[in-house]
Protein backbone atom coordinates (compact mmCIF):
# COMPACT_ATOMS: atom_id res chain seq x y z
CA UNK A 1 0.00 0.00 0.00
CA UNK A 2 1.54 3.88 -0.91
CA UNK A 3 1.96 5.83 1.79
CA UNK A 4 2.17 9.49 0.40
CA UNK A 5 4.20 11.57 3.06
CA UNK A 6 2.46 14.60 2.70
CA UNK A 7 -0.12 16.58 0.63
CA UNK A 8 -0.76 20.44 -0.35
CA UNK A 9 -4.87 21.50 -1.06
CA UNK A 10 -4.69 24.69 -2.79
CA UNK A 11 -8.35 25.94 -2.22
CA UNK A 12 -10.73 28.82 -0.88
CA UNK A 13 -13.20 27.60 0.60
CA UNK A 14 -12.35 26.03 4.33
CA UNK A 15 -15.47 23.58 4.54
CA UNK A 16 -13.58 22.17 1.10
CA UNK A 17 -10.31 21.97 3.07
CA UNK A 18 -11.69 19.96 5.70
CA UNK A 19 -13.39 17.64 4.25
CA UNK A 20 -10.77 16.93 1.74
CA UNK A 21 -8.21 16.84 4.37
CA UNK A 22 -10.57 14.52 6.86
CA UNK A 23 -10.62 12.02 3.44
CA UNK A 24 -6.93 11.99 3.55
CA UNK A 25 -6.60 11.62 7.07
CA UNK A 26 -8.81 8.46 7.02
CA UNK A 27 -7.28 6.97 4.21
CA UNK A 28 -3.69 7.56 4.79
CA UNK A 29 -3.49 8.71 9.33
CA UNK A 30 0.35 9.65 8.89
CA UNK A 31 0.15 11.99 6.05
CA UNK A 32 0.82 15.60 6.42
CA UNK A 33 -1.54 18.44 5.58
CA UNK A 34 -0.62 21.60 3.97
CA UNK A 35 -3.34 23.98 3.02
CA UNK A 36 -3.37 27.47 1.40
CA UNK A 37 -6.12 29.73 -0.02
CA UNK A 38 -3.31 31.90 -2.13
CA UNK A 39 -2.75 30.27 -5.80
CA UNK A 40 0.67 32.06 -5.48
CA UNK A 41 1.70 30.66 -1.76
CA UNK A 42 0.74 27.29 -2.93
CA UNK A 43 3.53 27.32 -5.65
CA UNK A 44 5.79 28.59 -2.95
CA UNK A 45 4.81 25.52 -1.00
CA UNK A 46 5.19 23.04 -3.84
CA UNK A 47 8.86 24.26 -4.19
CA UNK A 48 9.50 24.73 -0.05
CA UNK A 49 7.37 21.61 1.16
CA UNK A 50 8.00 19.38 -2.01
CA UNK A 51 4.57 17.42 -0.83
CA UNK A 52 3.74 13.58 -2.15
CA UNK A 53 0.67 15.11 -4.69
CA UNK A 54 -1.40 18.16 -5.03
CA UNK A 55 -4.99 19.25 -4.75
CA UNK A 56 -5.70 22.40 -6.89
CA UNK A 57 -9.27 24.22 -7.32
CA UNK A 58 -9.48 26.77 -10.21
CA UNK A 59 -10.95 29.46 -8.68
CA UNK A 60 -8.76 31.55 -6.37
CA UNK A 61 -8.76 34.67 -4.87
CA UNK A 62 -5.45 35.67 -6.57
CA UNK A 63 -4.13 33.80 -9.33
CA UNK A 64 -6.32 31.33 -11.00
CA UNK A 65 -6.07 26.91 -10.91
CA UNK A 66 -4.91 27.54 -14.43
CA UNK A 67 -1.73 29.86 -13.56
CA UNK A 68 -1.46 27.33 -10.73
CA UNK A 69 -0.51 24.30 -12.97
CA UNK A 70 1.72 26.35 -15.20
CA UNK A 71 4.17 27.52 -12.75
CA UNK A 72 4.15 24.42 -11.18
CA UNK A 73 4.87 22.05 -13.91
CA UNK A 74 8.20 24.56 -14.75
CA UNK A 75 9.97 22.99 -12.04
CA UNK A 76 7.99 19.88 -10.42
CA UNK A 77 6.04 16.79 -12.21
CA UNK A 78 4.52 16.16 -8.85
CA UNK A 79 0.90 14.76 -9.21
CA UNK A 80 -1.39 17.59 -9.53
CA UNK A 81 -5.42 17.01 -9.16
CA UNK A 82 -8.14 19.34 -10.01
CA UNK A 83 -10.88 19.97 -7.74
CA UNK A 84 -13.58 22.11 -8.87
CA UNK A 85 -16.84 23.15 -9.81
CA UNK A 86 -16.33 23.63 -13.71
CA UNK A 87 -17.77 21.19 -15.36
CA UNK A 88 -17.09 22.22 -19.28
CA UNK A 89 -15.48 20.39 -21.52
CA UNK A 90 -12.74 23.20 -22.39
CA UNK A 91 -11.38 23.85 -18.78
CA UNK A 92 -10.79 20.04 -18.81
CA UNK A 93 -8.94 19.86 -21.28
CA UNK A 94 -7.15 23.57 -20.63
CA UNK A 95 -6.08 21.89 -17.41
CA UNK A 96 -4.99 18.99 -18.82
CA UNK A 97 -3.05 20.20 -21.36
CA UNK A 98 -1.27 22.42 -19.21
CA UNK A 99 -0.45 19.56 -16.85
CA UNK A 100 -2.94 18.59 -14.62
CA UNK A 101 -3.09 14.54 -13.79
CA UNK A 102 -6.52 14.22 -13.28
CA UNK A 103 -9.81 16.01 -13.21
CA UNK A 104 -12.51 15.93 -10.80
CA UNK A 105 -16.00 17.69 -10.44
CA UNK A 106 -17.42 19.15 -7.28
CA UNK A 107 -19.38 18.10 -5.19
CA UNK A 108 -17.40 14.96 -4.82
CA UNK A 109 -17.06 11.44 -3.19
CA UNK A 110 -14.20 11.36 -0.73
CA UNK A 111 -13.65 7.52 -1.78
CA UNK A 112 -13.43 8.80 -5.77
CA UNK A 113 -10.76 11.75 -4.81
CA UNK A 114 -8.67 8.95 -2.34
CA UNK A 115 -8.77 6.51 -5.62
CA UNK A 116 -8.02 9.24 -7.81
CA UNK A 117 -4.85 10.61 -5.66
CA UNK A 118 -3.82 6.44 -4.99
CA UNK A 119 -3.97 5.65 -8.71
CA UNK A 120 -1.75 8.63 -9.59
CA UNK A 121 1.14 7.82 -6.61
CA UNK A 122 0.49 4.39 -7.47
CA UNK A 123 1.73 4.76 -11.28
CA UNK A 124 4.58 7.46 -10.09
CA UNK A 125 6.08 4.38 -8.06
CA UNK A 126 5.46 1.61 -10.40
CA UNK A 127 7.14 3.84 -13.20
CA UNK A 128 10.16 3.71 -11.63
CA UNK A 129 13.67 3.01 -13.50
CA UNK A 130 11.84 1.59 -15.91
CA UNK A 131 12.13 1.91 -20.05
CA UNK A 132 10.26 0.47 -22.71
CA UNK A 133 11.58 -0.08 -26.07
CA UNK A 134 8.83 -0.62 -29.27
CA UNK A 135 10.57 -0.85 -32.54
CA UNK A 136 12.23 2.94 -32.72
CA UNK A 137 10.48 4.10 -29.43
CA UNK A 138 11.94 4.13 -26.32
CA UNK A 139 9.58 5.21 -23.45
CA UNK A 140 11.42 6.38 -20.17
CA UNK A 141 8.96 5.62 -17.82
CA UNK A 142 10.97 7.59 -14.87
CA UNK A 143 11.61 10.95 -16.85
CA UNK A 144 8.66 10.61 -18.52
CA UNK A 145 10.11 10.78 -21.91
CA UNK A 146 9.35 9.57 -25.34
CA UNK A 147 12.34 9.04 -28.11
CA UNK A 148 12.64 8.38 -31.28
CA UNK A 149 15.01 8.99 -34.17
CA UNK A 150 17.09 11.62 -31.62
CA UNK A 151 14.04 13.50 -30.83
CA UNK A 152 13.03 13.44 -26.67
CA UNK A 153 9.12 14.02 -26.57
CA UNK A 154 8.02 15.52 -22.74
CA UNK A 155 5.08 13.83 -21.58
CA UNK A 156 2.73 14.32 -18.60
CA UNK A 157 2.11 11.52 -15.86
CA UNK A 158 -1.19 10.56 -17.96
CA UNK A 159 0.27 11.08 -21.51
CA UNK A 160 3.30 8.36 -19.69
CA UNK A 161 0.40 5.94 -18.57
CA UNK A 162 -1.75 5.77 -21.52
CA UNK A 163 2.00 4.72 -23.95
CA UNK A 164 3.09 2.53 -21.41
CA UNK A 165 -0.45 0.82 -21.53
CA UNK A 166 -0.40 0.61 -25.57
CA UNK A 167 3.11 -0.31 -25.67
CA UNK A 168 2.84 -3.70 -23.08
CA UNK A 169 -0.53 -4.71 -25.18
CA UNK A 170 1.37 -3.75 -29.29
CA UNK A 171 -0.51 -5.87 -31.51
CA UNK A 172 -3.52 -5.60 -29.57
CA UNK A 173 -6.71 -2.88 -29.37
CA UNK A 174 -7.10 -1.60 -25.49
CA UNK A 175 -10.35 -0.36 -24.76
CA UNK A 176 -11.03 2.96 -23.38
CA UNK A 177 -12.33 1.06 -20.44
CA UNK A 178 -9.29 -0.09 -19.36
CA UNK A 179 -7.18 2.83 -20.19
CA UNK A 180 -9.16 4.82 -17.94
CA UNK A 181 -8.81 1.65 -14.98
CA UNK A 182 -4.65 1.94 -15.80
CA UNK A 183 -5.22 5.90 -15.55
CA UNK A 184 -7.50 6.26 -12.55
CA UNK A 185 -8.99 2.81 -11.35
CA UNK A 186 -12.22 3.16 -12.40
CA UNK A 187 -14.55 3.28 -15.67
CA UNK A 188 -17.29 6.00 -14.65
CA UNK A 189 -18.53 7.81 -17.93
CA UNK A 190 -16.52 11.33 -16.71
CA UNK A 191 -12.95 9.01 -16.82
CA UNK A 192 -14.06 7.65 -20.46
CA UNK A 193 -14.84 10.90 -21.43
CA UNK A 194 -11.26 12.42 -20.26
CA UNK A 195 -9.39 9.04 -21.86
CA UNK A 196 -10.45 10.59 -25.28
CA UNK A 197 -9.41 14.27 -23.95
CA UNK A 198 -5.73 13.24 -23.31
CA UNK A 199 -5.51 10.86 -26.09
CA UNK A 200 -6.28 13.83 -28.60
CA UNK A 201 -4.19 15.94 -26.45
CA UNK A 202 -1.27 13.49 -27.03
CA UNK A 203 -1.73 12.94 -30.69
CA UNK A 204 -1.63 16.83 -31.05
CA UNK A 205 1.69 17.30 -28.95
CA UNK A 206 3.34 13.80 -31.08
CA UNK A 207 2.45 15.70 -34.34
CA UNK A 208 3.80 19.47 -33.26
CA UNK A 209 6.83 18.23 -31.42
CA UNK A 210 7.73 14.97 -32.99
CA UNK A 211 6.05 14.86 -36.36
CA UNK A 212 4.45 11.66 -35.41
CA UNK A 213 1.48 11.36 -37.09
CA UNK A 214 0.46 7.38 -37.40
CA UNK A 215 1.86 5.97 -33.92
CA UNK A 216 -1.76 6.13 -31.94
CA UNK A 217 -4.31 4.46 -34.33
CA UNK A 218 -8.41 4.40 -33.33
CA UNK A 219 -10.59 1.54 -33.27
CA UNK A 220 -13.68 3.00 -33.62
CA UNK A 221 -16.24 1.91 -30.89
CA UNK A 222 -13.33 -0.23 -29.45
CA UNK A 223 -10.42 1.74 -28.41
CA UNK A 224 -6.33 2.44 -29.34
CA UNK A 225 -3.30 0.52 -30.22
CA UNK A 226 0.01 1.45 -31.67
CA UNK A 227 0.93 1.66 -34.48
CA UNK A 228 5.57 1.63 -35.06
CA UNK A 229 5.41 2.40 -38.99
CA UNK A 230 2.98 4.09 -41.33
CA UNK A 231 0.65 2.41 -42.84
CA UNK A 232 1.60 1.52 -46.54
CA UNK A 233 -1.22 2.00 -48.70
CA UNK A 234 -2.78 -1.44 -50.20
CA UNK A 235 -0.41 -2.62 -53.50
CA UNK A 236 -3.25 -3.05 -55.76
CA UNK A 237 -2.63 -5.12 -59.30
CA UNK A 238 -4.73 -4.87 -62.23
CA UNK A 239 -4.81 -8.28 -63.32
CA UNK A 240 -6.86 -8.51 -66.56
CA UNK A 241 -8.83 -11.68 -67.61
CA UNK A 242 -7.81 -12.83 -70.88
CA UNK A 243 -11.05 -14.90 -71.14
CA UNK A 244 -13.78 -12.09 -70.36
CA UNK A 245 -11.70 -9.05 -70.59
CA UNK A 246 -12.54 -7.90 -66.94
CA UNK A 247 -10.19 -6.64 -64.40
CA UNK A 248 -9.42 -7.67 -60.96
CA UNK A 249 -8.02 -6.41 -57.74
CA UNK A 250 -5.60 -8.37 -55.86
CA UNK A 251 -5.39 -7.41 -52.50
CA UNK A 252 -1.93 -8.82 -50.77
CA UNK A 253 -3.58 -9.19 -47.23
Amino acid sequence: MIEPKSALIIEDNEDIVQAVSLAFQIRWPNITIFSTASGEKGVLKVEDNNPSFVIVDLNLPDINGFEVIKEIRAFSKVPVIVLSVRSSEADIVRALELGADDYVLKPFHQLELTSRVNAQLRHGEAGEGECLVLGDYSLDLAERVLSVDNQSISLTRIESIVLETLFNRAGHVVSHTTLAEQIWGDTHPSTVRNVRIHIKRLRNKLEKEGGIIYLIQTKPGVGYSVQTKPLAPPNLSILKDVNTDSCHQSFPF
